[in-house]
C-alpha cells in the first residue's frame, strides 16, 4: 500500500510511481517496438501475410466442402430432414474453421521469423500447427460455449421464452459478452506460447494465464489500446482498400451495365474478384499492422 508516513511514506510513494510508470513503459515499449519492426519490414510481412490469407481461404474452402457435402448428403439421407442438411453443413464449416485458424497461426511464425532473419516455411510451419492449434480452437470454444452460453442453453432446453422475457435476454448477452472478453484476455498470449514455444495445448492456456496474472496492469491497458489501435487500423485500412477496390468496380459494372443486360455475368464475376482480392489485402495488411506490437508486448512481459 502507498501511505504517507514520513520518509518511509515518501519512498513507498516513489516506487509505487516508478512501479506505474514501468507498467506504462512496458506498454508503450511494445508499441514502439512493434510498429518499428512493422514499418522497417512491412513488405516482407505484407507478402507472407497476403500468402497466408490466400491459402487459408483456399484450404478452408476445400476442407468445408470435402468434410461438408458427403456429411451433408449421408445425414440427409439416413434421417431423411433438413436437420440432417444442416447438421452436414455445420460441420463442414466447422473443418474449415479449424483449417483457416491452423493456417492463420501461421502469422505467428513469420513475425518470430522476421525478427529472427530466418526464412519462411508456410506449409511447413502450416503442418506443425494445424493439429495444436485444432485442438487449442476446439477447447477453447469449448469453455467459451460452456462457461459463456451454458445459461442460455439451459434455458433454452428448458423451454424459457426470451421473446416474452427481454430482461433476462439482455442480463444473458451482457454476461456472455463480458465472459467471452475475460476468456480472451486470460488467453491472450496462449496461440503465441503454444505456436513458438511449443508448449502443449492445456499448458499453453496456463502459462498465458500465469503470463497475464504476472503482468495483470500491464496487460489490461495493452489490451484496451491494442483494441482501440486494431479499430482504427481496421477502419483506416478498410476505407483505404474499400475505395481502391471498390471504385473500379463501379465504374466496371456502370460500363458493362451499360452495354448490355446480358453482361450481368462479367458484373457479377468483376464483383467476386475484386471482392476476394479486397479480403485478402485487407486482413494482409491489418495482420501486417497489428501483430508484431502484440508480438512484442509477448517478448517483453516474458522478459520482464
Amino acid at each position: 500500500m502507498c501511505m504517507k508516513d514520513g520518509w518511509r511514506g515518501k519512498n513507498l510513494i516513489s516506487a509505487c510511481g516508478n512501479a506505474h510508470m514501468a507498467n506504462l513503459n512496458l506498454v508503450s515499449k511494445s508499441f514502439k517496438e512493434g510498429f518499428g519492426m512493422a514499418k522497417g519490414n512491412w513488405r516482407e510481412l505484407f507478402v507472407e501475410n497476403a500468402k497466408i490469407v490466400l491459402a487459408a481461404l483456399v484450404l478452408s474452402a476445400m476442407a468445408g466442402i470435402i468434410v461438408g457435402l458427403p456429411a451433408a448428403l449421408a445425414a440427409d439421407a439416413l434421417l431423411g430432414s433438413g436437420a440432417g442438411l444442416w447438421a452436414g453443413v455445420a460441420l463442414g464449416i466447422f473443418a474449415a474453421v479449424l483449417i483457416y485458424s491452423g493456417m492463420e497461426s501461421v502469422s505467428y511464425n513469420v513475425v518470430h521469423e522476421v525478427e529472427g532473419k530466418k526464412r519462411h516455411s508456410l506449409f511447413g510451419n502450416f503442418k506443425r500447427n494445424v493439429l495444436p492449434v485444432a485442438v487449442y480452437t476446439i477447447i477453447l470454444l469449448a469453455i467459451i460455449y460452456g462457461i459463456a452460453y451454458g445459461p442460455r442453453f439451459a434455458l433454452i432446453l428448458s423451454g424459457m421464452d426470451f421473446t416474452q422475457n427481454i430482461a433476462l435476454d439482455l442480463a444473458l448477452n451482457i454476461y456472455e459478452t463480458s465472459i467471452s472478453i475475460i476468456i480472451g484476455f486470460l488467453t491472450f498470449f496462449a496461440l503465441f506460447e503454444l505456436v513458438l514455444n511449443n508448449a502443449g495445448v492445456l499448458q499453453s492456456i496456463g502459462k498465458s494465464y500465469s503470463l497475464v496474472k504476472a503482468n495483470l496492469v500491464e496487460t489490461l491497458v495493452f489490451y484496451v489500446a491494442y483494441g482501440i489501435y486494431s479499430f482504427v487500423v481496421g477502419l483506416v485500412l478498410g476505407i483505404v482498400f474499400g475505395i481502391i477496390f471498390g471504385v473500379p468496380f463501379l465504374l466496371g459494372a456502370m460500363l458493362l451495365g451499360g452495354i448490355s443486360s446480358s453482361a450481368l455475368t462479367l458484373v457479377i464475376a468483376l464483383a467476386v474478384l475484386l471482392g476476394g482480392a479486397f479480403i485478402v489485402v485487407f486482413l494482409a495488411g491489418t495482420c501486417t499492422a497489428v501483430l508484431p506490437i502484440v508480438y512484442r508486448f509477448w517478448k517483453l512481459a516474458g522478459e520482464k
